[in-house]
C-alpha cells in the first residue's frame, strides 16, 4: 500500500515538474506576442509597423511594383524592344513586348530569348514568358 501511494507521488511530483517553465524555450508564443504583433514600439517611427506579415508596406528594395520596373527595365535594354506590358501572377511573370521591325518565326524565338534572359538577369525568381507582337 505504502508502495502505491509513494507511486503515486512521485507521478503527480514528475507530471507538474515537466509542465513548468514554457515560456523560455525557443519559438514558444504566448497570447500577448500575439494581441501585440502590430503594436508600435518606442524605437519604430511612425511609418514602421513591427508586424512581419503587413504586406502593403514593402520598402523600396523588393516587391511586385519593384520587380515590375526592374523587369520592364532590363527588357527596354535590348535594342530595337519597347516594353508594353508586364504581368506577375505568383511565380510567373508575362513581358509582353514590340519589336521595331518585321521578324519571322525564327527570329521571334531568337529574339524571345534575349529578351528572357535580359530578364531573368535582373530578376531571377520568376519563370518568365514573353510575347513579341
Amino acid at each position: 500500500m505504502i508502495r502505491i501511494i509513494m507511486a503515486g507521488i512521485l507521478m503527480t511530483l514528475f507530471m507538474t515538474a515537466c509542465g513548468q517553465e514554457y515560456e523560455n524555450f525557443q519559438g514558444s508564443t504566448t497570447r500577448d506576442d500575439i494581441e501585440n504583433l502590430s503594436v508600435k514600439d518606442e524605437h519604430t517611427s511612425e511609418a514602421e509597423i513591427e508586424n512581419p506579415r503587413s504586406m502593403d508596406l514593402v520598402g523600396d528594395t523588393w516587391g511586385l511594383k519593384q520587380d515590375r520596373e526592374l523587369m520592364k527595365e532590363a527588357a527596354n535594354q535590348v535594342p530595337g524592344v519597347t516594353v508594353k506590358r508586364v504581368i506577375i501572377e505568383a511565380g510567373q511573370a508575362r513581358v509582353t513586348v514590340d519589336v521595331d521591325r518585321e521578324l519571322s518565326s525564327d527570329e521571334k524565338m531568337d529574339w524571345s530569348k534575349q529578351i528572357k534572359e535580359a530578364v531573368y538577369s535582373a530578376v531571377p525568381r520568376y519563370n518568365i514568358n514573353v510575347n513579341i507582337r
